[in-house]
Order: C-alpha cells, then sequence, then structure tokens
C-alpha cells in the first residue's frame, strides 16, 4: 500500500513507532561485505534459520538504490543474535566472505549492541512467552525435555546463491505436552426472570 496513489495522492503507511519499540531488544547485528546481488530477501531466509527475525535492511545509495555491500538483521532475542553471527562471520556468502558482528548503537561514540545491560533489560521485558501458561514451565518434564542442547555442527563455506545446510542449526525437538485435566467447577443457576 505503500506510495499507492487515492484520489490522486500516495498514500505512505510505515509501522507504528510503538511496535518497534516493544518488538526491539537491541539483538541487532551488522553484516559486511555482502554480494551487490544480495537484497533483504535472501538476507531474511539466510539469516531466520538461527532464530526469529524481525527485519533485515541493506543499506541502499539514496539516488540510484543500489546496495552499499553491508546491510542488518534484528532478532527477537540475543541467543539467535549470538549463535547468528559464531556461524556466519566469516562464511562465504554468494561468493564473499562476509562480517556478521553486533551493530553500533545509533546515537552513539561505537558502542555496540549486545553488551550486559541490553542483555539485563531483555530478559526482564515483557514477551509473548511471559504471556504462556506457567504449567509449560513448571512442569518438571517438559522443562527436561525442553532445554536439550544441540550438537555443534561445523560451519562451511556457502555455495553462490546458496545455503549449505551443514552451517543451519539443527531443528529443536518437538515437545508434547502432558494433558491437563481442570477440575469441573457447580455453575451458579441462571438469575429467576
Amino acid at each position: 500500500m505503500h506510495m499507492i496513489k487515492l484520489y490522486g495522492k500516495p498514500i505512505k503507511v510505515n509501522k507504528a513507532s510503538q511496535d518497534k519499540r516493544t518488538q526491539d531488544v537491541g539483538a541487532n547485528i551488522f553484516v559486511g561485505n555482502l554480494d551487490l546481488e544480495v537484497d533483504e530477501k535472501l538476507l531474511y531466509e539466510t539469516f531466520s534459520n538461527f532464530g526469529m527475525v524481525i527485519s533485515t535492511k541493506i543499506t541502499r545509495d539514496a539516488e540510484d538504490g543500489a546496495s552499499k555491500g553491508h546491510g542488518f538483521v534484528s532478532y527477537d532475542n540475543f541467543t539467535s543474535a549470538d549463535l547468528a553471527i559464531a556461524q556466519m562471520n566469516g562464511q562465504y556468502f554468494s561468493g564473499k566472505q562476509i562480517r556478521a558482528e553486533y551493530a553500533v548503537k545509533k546515537d552513539s561514540k561505537g558502542e555496540k549492541h549486545g553488551g550486559f545491560a541490553e542483555r539485563l533489560l531483555a530478559e526482564n521485558k515483557p514477551s509473548a512467552v511471559s504471556k504462556m501458561p506457567t504449567v509449560m514451565f513448571n512442569n518438571p518434564l517438559v522443562a527436561e525435555k525442553a532445554i536439550k542442547p544441540q550438537p555443534f555442527v561445523p560451519a562451511l563455506p556457502l555455495a553462490k546463491g546458496g545455503i549449505n545446510p551443514m552451517v543451519l542449526p539443527p531443528k529443536p525437538a518437538l515437545v508434547k505436552m502432558p494433558e491437563i485435566r481442570l477440575p469441573q467447577l457447580p455453575f451458579p443457576p441462571p438469575p429467576p426472570q
């Protein structure tokens, strides 16, 4: 819908700034030395293998829209960002060896994302996970199966334009939730009319 004309005037559509603030935890990484043909979609498809990607952005020239050879990936948690940096830094992506590291914060003098204070704030920030029933987290059978360490897979160079399956982290095992039966409570009779 962005910039589509309605009654002769272009419509401007952006995400609300409040939405961005509630999702962004500061797990933003910089990806440098990208091939000029890499776009946001390919960046998203590749880096979403490490966790939930909130946004991707390729830095482009303002005049002709050509890529400047670097971009940014924002994750919903620091664990995913750490894994992406560990696995992708120094790897070959579309024929070029890329650099992946935490991005420099806006309006700062070289301070990067991923610091202790930022991680602490992210841990205490309410999220969709905190709204889940506590039965899932308090049940030792579920917690034991849900938090299993995954085996390390060594990173190999990526083929041009493709994703090397050896670099991808293993998919987590599905955890079957035990059936929970709640006691039947008697409902009061309807009020007389």
